[in-house]
């Protein structure tokens, strides 16, 4: 699941509206509300590299990394009424000096 997210999430080359209907089947709905807005050429992946690794599991929550040619993304995971769906994303195991990408929309700049 969490490797389905983050394909979907890396696929970014038609736009904003496929991309966010892309990860709605994996995604929390406040998970695909927060990314609207990101432009999705800001997605510092393009596609997963390999195998997603189990970090930790916690009652109805559990966080997987998942590797893509961007950096390993860390998926929190939520289980909902025994579906699993990727809550929230941020970059995982970065490292030491190495620019954190942003994963937020972007605003606009004022043209100043």
């Amino acid at each position: 699941m969490a490797t389905a997210f983050v394909t979907a999430w890396s696929t970014t080359t038609q736009g904003e509206t496929p991309w966010l209907t892309g990860m709605k089947p994996w995604g929390t709905p406040s998970l695909i509300s927060s990314l609207t807005g990101t432009d999705p050429a800001q997605v510092p992946a393009t596609r997963v590299t390999g195998d997603a690794a189990l970090k930790s599991v916690k009652g109805p929550t559990a966080t997987v990394s998942v590797p893509t040619d961007g950096g390993r993304i860390a998926v929190d995971l939520v289980n909902q009424s025994g579906t699993w769906k990727a809550d929230t994303l941020a970059p995982d195991d970065a490292p030491p000096g190495a620019p954190t990408p942003s994963l937020s929309p972007a605003t606009a700049s004022s043209g100043n």
